[in-house]
């Protein structure tokens, strides 16, 4: 009965360590998301910051050459 007893608990922990790893796993792959997302949502800024910069741009003319004529 003790050994049985011993089986199942040494199962279960298994288990436990398993799910534990799982567990893991899983908050490495939500943390790597979350950092993808952050910089993601950096980059967006950044790209609309140059757009905007952009826009706020205004052409100008100013003359480069004046050519004079006469005609006799």
């Amino acid at each position: 009965m003790a050994s049985r007893a011993a089986g199942e608990l040494a199962a279960k922990v298994a288990l436990q360590r398993k799910a534990k790893d799982l567990e893991k796993k899983r908050n490495d792959k939500r943390r790597d998301l979350f950092q993808a997302q952050d910089e993601v949502d950096t980059r967006k800024d950044a790209l609309i910051g140059d757009i905007e910069t952009r826009l706020k741009k205004r052409e100008t003319m100013s003359p480069l050459f004046v050519i004079r004529w006469k005609v006799e």
